[in-house]
C-alpha cells in the first residue's frame, strides 16, 4: 500500500478517519493524501474570483492548514499531501483517487454504521458505492485500536487473487484474525441446503488456509431471518473490530444485499467497514 486517501470536510468524524488512515499509513509507510472539495464549484485554476469566493477559498485554505498540523503533531512520521478542489463532491473525490492511484480510500461516517450509509444517499455512500477502489468507512464513536480481528461476510466465496489480497492487505498489516461468515437464511426446512452452503464454507477455509498461511482462519455459517441481526450478534460475541464486504455491479449486488430480509440493515457505528469492489480499478 502506498498512497491513502481521506477526504475531509474538517469535522470531527473525517478528522476520527484521518487517524485511523494514518496508522495504516504509519505501519505501510503509505502517503496520505488529505483531499477537501468545495462546493458549489470554484474555479480552482484561477483565482479571478469574486470577493465572496475568494473568502471561501481563503478559509477553507486555513483549515487545511490546521488539519495538517494537528495530523503532523499526532503522526509526524507521515508524508501528508493536501489538495483543495472545486467541483462536484463525489465525482472530485473519485478523480482524484484515480489520478493519483490511491490504494485505499478512507471515510468518516456520522454516527452509523457503514452500511447504513451505503442505503442513505450520503457522500460517503455515493464514493463507496461508486469507487473501484477499495474504501474504508471509519465511525465517529470508534475507538481508534489495530484491528485483532476482522469479519468477512459473504456469500460469494469470492477466490480471486488480485480481489482477495485486497481484503486481506489489512489485516495481515496488524497480524489480525479473519473470520469468514456466509448467512443463510431462514425459510422452512432446508436442511440440506444448510449442509451444501456449510461445506462450500469449508472448501472455501480450505483455499483461503492454503494460499494466505500467516492468516489465521476461522468460519461461521449464520442462521436466520434478519441479516442484520446475525452479524451484529457475532461481531459482538467474536469481538470483531472491521467487517470486510465485497459490493458488485448494480444486478448482482441487488441479488446479494437487496434482498427483503437485508434491505433495511443497519451496522452500529461500533465497527468501521471495509468495501473492496468486485470491479477491479483502471489502474489495475
Amino acid at each position: 500500500m502506498q498512497a491513502i486517501l481521506v477526504p475531509t470536510d474538517f469535522s470531527p468524524n473525517a478528522f476520527k478517519a484521518i487517524a485511523y488512515a494514518s496508522e495504516i499509513a504509519k505501519a505501510t509507510g503509505a502517503s496520505l493524501h488529505i483531499l477537501h472539495v468545495i462546493e458549489p464549484t470554484i474555479n480552482m485554476a484561477s483565482m479571478q474570483t469574486d470577493s465572496s469566493n475568494k473568502k471561501i477559498i481563503d478559509d477553507r485554505i486555513e483549515k487545511l492548514e490546521q488539519t495538517l498540523k494537528s495530523a503532523t503533531a499526532v503522526f509526524p512520521e507521515i508524508k501528508l499531501i493536501p489538495f483543495l478542489s472545486g467541483g462536484k463532491v463525489i465525482e472530485s473525490i473519485l478523480n482524484y483517487a484515480e489520478e493519483k492511484k490511491i490504494d485505499l480510500i478512507v471515510m468518516g461516517t456520522k454516527g452509523a454504521g457503514g452500511l447504513k450509509q451505503f442505503f442513505t444517499g450520503t457522500i460517503t455512500s455515493g464514493v463507496v458505492g461508486q469507487t473501484t477502489i477499495p474504501a474504508l468507512t471509519i465511525p465517529a464513536s470508534l475507538e481508534i485500536c489495530p484491528p485483532e480481528i476482522v469479519l468477512l461476510a459473504t456469500n460469494q466465496f469470492e477466490k480471486k487473487e488480485k480481489l482477495l489480497n485486497k481484503i486481506f492487505e489489512i489485516p495481515k498489516i496488524f497480524s489480525a484474525q479473519v473470520h469468514v461468515v456466509a448467512f443463510k437464511e431462514t425459510n422452512g426446512d432446508e436442511n440440506a441446503d444448510y449442509i451444501y452452503n456449510e461445506d462450500q464454507l469449508q472448501d472455501y477455509l480450505n483455499v483461503l488456509k492454503d494460499n494466505y498461511p500467516e492468516i489465521v482462519f476461522e468460519g461461521a455459517l449464520l442462521q436466520g431471518e434478519d441479516f442484520e441481526r446475525e452479524i451484529e450478534e457475532y461481531c459482538s460475541k467474536a469481538g470483531a473490530d472491521m467487517i470486510a464486504m465485497v459490493p458488485y455491479p448494480k444486478s448482482a449486488f441487488e441479488q446479494l444485499f437487496e434482498r427483503s430480509e437485508t434491505k433495511n440493515m443497519v451496522l452500529h457505528s461500533t465497527w468501521p467497514v471495509l468495501a473492496v469492489p468486485a470491479i477491479p480499478s483502471i489502474n489495475e
